[in-house]
């Protein structure tokens, strides 16, 4: 999962360059218990409810919660992968391999809280040597960390790799028969980063989608997603579109395979594969649609919400995000500016925003940078620096006044002067260069039942200069 962990703090600086890279809208949590689709266990009550609340199952060994007082979001997920069978009172090794029947969507695994493959119901099946020794559950290790994600790791070298770690299954009848899924689609997202080791050599990394149990024989498995690794793939955000019929069907599951084809190198061709934050939920990722750049004039009182208070240095339509554009931004060290990210999400409205919660954003955790003048703005909108309110969004953004779905986040750039009193190398101590990225949730409120749980996620470069560059203008591309 990626959080909303603390930056760094202390900078002060002459003058910044910004630099935002190729924005990306989908493309790139908490393993909450009323998500993972709790039909299976014994509880009193407990026939589809989204959590226990009164489970007196012993075999529950990983619960930090005692069932007798609920199973609260963020819970662990010991209660989802049980089942009611013989063996179930003091059962250590849960029983997911054995689940009938798929889980409702929206799913989401986050890896945070559990220790095995087997506590948050992943099976692994190999088509070659066997590699039971090099998936973990990684909670300090790699790009991805420090919380826990899924790992492969090289060690021990394993010849003629073909292994695939698969979800549960997963009943998408819910998404085509969810009145809010208007573009009739089940999305796929998650988070990876994949680190190559031997030069010349390739390494297949395939998402594959299967409603029959089985990704090894041609025709029992669609493709999602496939690259020939032949270097590093930097950390980042996908989000993929599940093909039909399998989007709908009743066993979907989702495969991660890592092939290293014939190669006598095998495990040792790659340094690790991560995978983080995946999720299967009916409908789609927000989209990005216009970046404003605005250089806020008023005071802290006043902010910097509206044209009274800000003077527009730029903006990028929809064409030029798609194509990846990169700005640049010069700034003196008193300078304040904000990025105002345009939203739209198709399968939103105010009526899905109340009953789920409204779009929130977050600067993106390790492996990106974090300093403390760069976060989204608090308080702003109805949640944490984003605002769905039809005037605000039409004042920003000049979307349609009465249009669903449309809403605006905001990332503030704000570096504090050096002061009279401040060590003389204060700005020496601020330069440097960081890569970052802002986050935007569709929905955000823990109290309420989730429904869309993607992300869309900004990347952007930061070099800060201890003087401005010599002749720069402030504002200017």
């Amino acid at each position: 999962m990626r959080g909303r962990t603390a930056g760094f703090a202390g900078f002060a600086m002459a003058g910044l360059v910004v630099s935002l890279g190729c924005f990306e809208a989908g493309n790139s949590g908490t393993d909450l218990a009323v998500i993972d689709g709790d039909v299976g266990d014994p509880g009193v009550g407990d026939p589809g409810a989204p959590f226990d609340v009164a489970d007196p199952v012993a075999g529950d060994l990983p619960d930090a919660v005692p069932d007798a007082v609920g199973d609260v979001p963020g819970d662990l997920p010991a209660d989802v992968v049980e089942l009611p069978d013989a063996a179930d009172v003091a059962d250590a090794v849960p029983d997911a391999p054995l689940w009938p029947t798929g889980r409702y969507l929206p799913y989401v695994q986050d890896f945070d809280k559990a220790p095995t493959l087997a506590a948050v119901d992943r099976e692994r099946k190999d088509g070659g040597s066997s590699t039971a020794a090099n998936w973990s559950i990684a909670t300090t290790a790699g790009d991805l960390g420090p919380d826990g994600h899924l790992m492969f790791s090289w060690t021990p070298t394993v010849a003629l790799v073909k292994t695939v770690v698969m979800t549960p299954p997963l009943d998408g009848t819910n998404s085509a028969n969810d009145g809010a899924n208007t573009t009739h689609n089940t999305t796929l997202q998650f988070r990876m980063a994949y680190n190559h080791q031997q030069p010349g050599a390739t390494v297949k990394i395939r998402v594959l989608v299967s409603t029959l149990n089985d990704f090894f024989t041609a025709g029992a498995f669609k493709e999602v997603f496939t690259k020939d690794a032949t270097a590093d793939i930097p950390y980042d955000l996908y989000s993929f579109q599940l093909p039909s019929p399998e989007n709908f069907t009743e066993n979907l599951q989702v495969g991660f395979m890592l092939d290293t084809g014939s190669s006598a190198a095998g495990s040792a061709d790659l340094t690790s594969l991560e995978i983080d934050d995946v999720k299967v939920a009916a409908g789609v990722p927000s989209r990005i649609w216009k970046v404003r750049l605005v250089r806020c004039t008023g005071t802290a009182a006043e902010g910097c919400n509206n044209d009274s208070h800000f003077v527009v240095v730029d903006e990028l339509d929809a064409q030029q995000i798609q194509d990846g554009t990169v700005p640049t931004l010069t700034a003196g060290v008193c300078d304040w500016y904000r990025v105002f990210l345009c939203m739209y999400d198709q399968d939103a409205s105010q009526t899905t925003w109340n009953y789920s919660g409204f779009p929130s954003a977050y600067i993106d955790g390790p492996p990106m940078g974090q300093p403390s003048f760069i976060q989204a703005p608090l308080p702003w909108g109805e949640n944490t620096g984003c605002s769905s309110f039809p005037g605000t969004t039409q004042g920003i953004c000049n979307s349609p006044l009465t249009g669903p779905g449309y809403y605006v986040c905001a990332l503030g750039i704000k570096p504090d002067c050096c002061s009279a009193t401040a060590a003389p190398d204060c700005a020496v101590k601020a330069a440097g260069m960081y890569h970052a990225a802002l986050v935007a949730k569709d929905e955000d409120d823990p109290g309420k039942v989730l429904h869309s749980p993607f992300e869309s996620r900004v990347p952007f470069d930061l070099t800060m200069l201890e003087t401005a560059p010599a002749g720069s203008a402030p504002g200017a591309f």
